[in-house]
């Protein structure tokens, strides 16, 4: 048997850049695109770069890729790689196609990374502009000396890009989508926190979502709808949601909320959740839609992750939400 690699990387300067197969060799032109390059401008770069497949090869290059580009792109017969390790080169009616395996996020502890950090990246994720200091620590409702310490380590960590000096300082989060996947990484983000399941009777779950948020709110508890459930309020869920993610405010207990309900304590047959919310990540900064309290966008994305069938629910509110 053939022992040489059937698939070889070798450095070579832009110019130079080429893909050989067999006895074919074509230029190789790298097409860098943005994770959030929308469908239309990603259609025209597909036809820009069929146009002159004839001569040679257009390598798209994204940070990370969406599922609907991947679909695009596949479907287009285009070449493209990402920073997560897939791979699909097609040249001549030869395919090369690599998925990256399916690794399981490793839970790290970044020291000033707490509970109040985490609300302070969740609003930065959000921001259409990185606010100031000053703002920051106001929204998260820290002090300005710990948002001052939670903005260092985005920068040492390489998040963030920082220009000036003293009042004259700016940052800049460089990349979105790589600052969500290291706060998924976080322990302080996922944190397991105490919980009750229960049991509230309703006919669909459109039903009892507005119900609830109102029993709570009646009751004066802070709550904040989350992950899957939150993510179809968004129209961006499933449409089957048998297990409701509720983030109850952390100076609530959880039987407290279940008695504002009238709800039963359910081992078997739940069809609600409540969540102590450490660190206000849900409540604080909810919003109110269809008559539910729901918790801000990237918490919601971050509590997907830990349910059933989570990673695709995530993936799937990420594109159509978050975006990046």
């Amino acid at each position: 048997m053939d022992a040489r690699p059937w698939f070889t990387v070798q450095s070579a300067a832009a110019a130079a850049a080429a893909i050989e197969v067999g006895q074919v060799r074509k230029p190789l032109t790298i097409q860098t695109i943005a994770s959030t390059c929308g469908a239309d401008e990603l259609e025209r770069l597909v036809c820009d770069a069929e146009e002159v497949a004839g001569t040679q090869t257009t390598l798209f290059v994204c940070t990370r890729l969406r599922p609907t580009a991947i679909a695009l792109l596949e479907s287009a017969g285009a070449s493209f790689v990402d920073s997560t390790g897939r791979l699909h080169m097609v040249v001549d009616g030869v395919i090369v196609h690599v998925e990256p395996e399916p690794r399981k996020a490793q839970v790290t502890r970044t020291p000033g990374i707490g509970p109040g950090g985490v609300r302070a990246i969740q609003l930065l994720l959000q921001a259409a502009q990185t606010p100031t200091l000053q703002g920051l620590a106001a929204d998260a409702r820290l002090s300005l000396a710990q948002t001052h310490t939670v903005l260092q380590v985005l920068e040492d960590a390489g998040h963030l890009r920082s220009t000036g000096v003293g009042p004259h300082r700016r940052r800049a989060v460089i990349d979105r989508g790589a600052l969500l996947d290291w706060l998924a990484s976080q322990a302080a983000a996922r944190p397991r926190a105490q919980r009750l399941d229960i049991f509230l009777y309703a006919r669909r779950p459109e039903e009892l979502w507005p119900r609830m948020s109102a029993m709570l709110s009646a009751a004066s508890i802070g709550h904040a709808l989350t992950g899957a459930a939150a993510a179809a309020l968004h129209n961006a869920g499933p449409t089957a949601v048998p297990l409701t993610l509720v983030r109850i405010a952390a100076d609530v207990l959880l039987a407290r909320a279940a008695r504002a309900l009238d709800a039963e304590v359910a081992e078997r047959g739940a069809n609600i959740r409540l969540v102590a919310d450490t660190g206000g990540v849900g409540t604080i900064g909810a919003e109110m839609i269809k008559g539910t309290s729901v918790a801000p966008p990237v918490r919601i994305y971050l509590d997907a992750l830990g349910e059933r069938r989570g990673d695709d629910i995530a993936s799937h509110f990420r594109e159509a939400v978050l975006g990046y």
